[in-house]
């Protein structure tokens, strides 16, 4: 569970690290869920270690896309995860085609 919550940080920072907010995205009426996910442990995390985690968007669609994480502690790669996301509206009522400025903030354009 940990190290979705490292995941889901690492995409907030790789959307602003491409300039988009996290905030702007709601704002404007849009989020993403989380509806499928891979993970395979090569190692642990364990309290006090500082690790890095790498995102790298490796498939977009119409209203979904592939993010690919690797945490790393110091060199060695300590777990991957492919996790896929879907656009949803904020209002509850349901997926939604990515628009162009989340598609910049994944780096697809």
């Amino acid at each position: 569970m940990w190290y979705f919550a490292y995941f889901d940080d690492a995409m907030t920072a790789f959307l602003l690290a491409n300039g988009l907010p996290y905030g702007e995205m709601t704002s404007a009426g849009f989020d993403v869920q989380l509806v499928h996910a891979e993970i395979d442990w090569k190692g642990a995390l364990r309290w006090g270690d500082q690790a890095a985690i790498s995102v790298r968007l490796l498939q977009i669609g119409n209203s979904s896309f592939r993010i690919g994480y690797e945490a790393l502690r110091g060199e060695e790669a300590v777990v991957n995860a492919e996790v896929v996301y879907v656009c949803i509206a904020t209002d509850g009522s349901g997926k939604r085609p990515i628009p162009e400025f989340l598609r910049r903030g994944l780096g697809a354009t």
